[in-house]
């Protein structure tokens, strides 16, 4: 009897393990639950067993058709202008609508449907994100496969494939818990049995699919926005767009005042553990500052500006810290400057044009505007929201609202008055067929800190990202004065459109460092 009793227990404890063998294999998200790498067709099988909700769809695509209504360049995009044409044709209003009223297989499928819409916008600054899947796994956009391979040409012409030391030494400190497997799979030579790993990334601890969407997918306070009146103050409501902007934290309080561009990218940033020979031994000089490091090169008379980004969480703290790196620079002798803006996503809009502004000293070009000089999109939502303001029906009293007139100036640099209804009248557009409207022109002045020149302007390299902020700004300092500047990668259209700058000036060098 003890052993049949025995028996009839191990049959119990077997069928039970069965069981919930058997509910994890019906359950892919289980099958990746708690696991740090994963094999990608695996991710893909969870994401795909998340079936669409008919309201959270809808409120979906309300909520972009609704946000698109204040992007500035929705019917400029349905057929850009030259040079961009090629590259920007995307009529996303149409398409919004269509998809509002296509049956998708799952939810993911929706998500991946969106965000290549978006995507063909070549926007960084208008931008599909969805948490649930863009936060956790780089799954559909990014696998990780780091082999560093490069193609180098051999004294008689012929081209072989190497594996690049520096880089295979990023890799196996970056993925030490992974690299064997690669290293293993790698003992053939044949690239192409080389498999792709889905890294997990931020998430909440799940389960299985229900646990998954509870603790990763569902809305939270700041998700839609951000009321700046409510109780608790805004500072601590979770903002879920901020984890995907390439900026550091910013208090809500200094985003509103001091105005941002910021480029969104769908997979946060991360930092990448560099070994110990490839990390920068040059001291930072004085002034540097977070994002923003100042070095002098071993040749004693080039300066380098290392701009990570133009945000920081303390806009006044910034400039000042540049201006000191600047004058660090020149008390050491030196007599050139490089600004390296690469991976610069973008954000104080004012700040970038300062630091053109400091550097060359006060032109033709920047007087009396040092900041922003623009329009803005004039639809029938943002008429309503100035109208509210300026009749008083709104309060407004720490200037939370972009819309307030107390933030501009007219084009001739004089303040609005609290109650100027400055988006009337509307300068009436018709873009590629479609009836648009736009403000007057207005800007955003900028107190000045410094206006004497730190560099000659012969003096000044950039290197940036092509379609950056700085990367736009340099536009016209490349040309009107003789800024040289050499932008990596991006989109070919934005490149053909700085070369077309250049071909104004015979002796500018557009995509070299060197002198103009």
């Amino acid at each position: 009897m003890v052993f049949k009793s025995e028996l009839l227990v191990a049959f119990v404890c077997l069928n039970t393990v069965l069981a919930a063998l058997s509910d994890r294999a019906a359950d892919p998200c289980a099958v990746i639950a708690g696991k740090k790498w994963v094999a990608p067709q695996a991710v893909r099988a969870c994401y795909s067993s998340i079936m669409v909700d008919p309201v959270v769809k809808t409120n979906i695509i309300d909520v972009i058709e609704k946000s698109l209504a204040f992007h500035t360049s929705v019917n400029y995009q349905i057929k850009a202008p030259e040079p961009f044409t090629a590259d920007v044709h995307e009529d996303i209003l149409a398409d919004i609508e269509e998809y509002r009223n296509t049956n998708f297989n799952s939810d993911y499928d929706l998500h991946i449907t969106l965000s290549r819409a978006l995507k063909r916008l070549n926007d960084g600054h208008c931008t599909w994100i969805n948490r649930c899947y863009d936060c956790v796994y780089s799954t559909a956009f990014i696998n990780y496969l780091p082999i560093p391979l490069v193609l180098l040409t051999e004294p008689d012409g012929t081209q072989n494939v190497y594996i690049a030391p520096e880089a295979f030494a990023v890799a196996s400190v970056e993925f030490a818990d992974e690299i064997q497997l690669w290293q293993d799979s790698l003992g053939s030579l044949q690239l192409e049995s080389l498999p792709y790993r889905s890294r997990i990334g931020a998430i909440n601890a799940f389960t299985n699919t229900s646990t998954y969407l509870a603790n990763n997918c569902a809305a939270v306070t700041g998700t839609n926005g951000i009321d700046y009146y409510a109780s608790p103050a805004a500072n601590s409501v979770e903002r879920p767009v901020a984890k995907f902007q390439q900026q550091p934290a910013i208090p809500a309080a200094v985003v509103r005042k001091h105005h941002l561009n910021v480029i969104l990218d769908d997979i946060p940033m991360s930092d990448i553990v560099l070994p110990p020979t490839l990390v920068p031994s040059l001291p930072a000089v004085n002034g540097s500052r977070s994002v923003a490091q100042f070095y002098l090169l071993d040749d004693e008379k080039t300066g380098v500006l290392a701009l990570g980004s133009f945000s920081d969480s303390d806009y006044l703290a910034f400039l000042n810290g540049l201006l000191e790196g600047l004058f660090s620079l020149k008390s050491k002798n030196a007599t050139q400057l490089i600004v390296d803006v690469t991976n610069n996503g973008g954000g104080f809009i004012c700040a970038a044009h300062w630091l053109h502004r400091i550097i060359v000293g006060p032109k033709s070009t920047t007087v009396p505007q040092a900041g922003l000089d623009t329009e803005t999109r004039d639809g029938p939502l943002a008429q309503l929201i100035v109208k509210q303001l300026v009749s008083g029906n709104v309060s407004d009293p720490n200037l939370d609202l972009l819309y307030n007139p107390l933030h501009w100036v007219n084009a001739s640099n004089i303040p609005f008055a609290a109650n100027n209804d400055w988006l009337q009248p509307p300068v009436e557009k018709v873009i590629n067929g479609n009836q648009d409207a736009f403000s007057q022109r207005y800007a955003k002045t900028l107190d000045i800190i410094c206006d004497i020149p730190q560099f000659g302007v012969d003096w000044v390299r950039s290197v940036s990202r092509v379609g950056s902020l700085m990367a736009l700004r340099n536009l016209p300092f490349s040309t009107l004065r003789r800024w040289s500047s050499y932008q990596m990668a991006g989109n070919a259209g934005l490149a053909l459109f700085r070369n077309s700058y250049s071909l104004h000036q015979p002796d500018a060098q557009a995509l070299v460092l060197c002198s103009a």
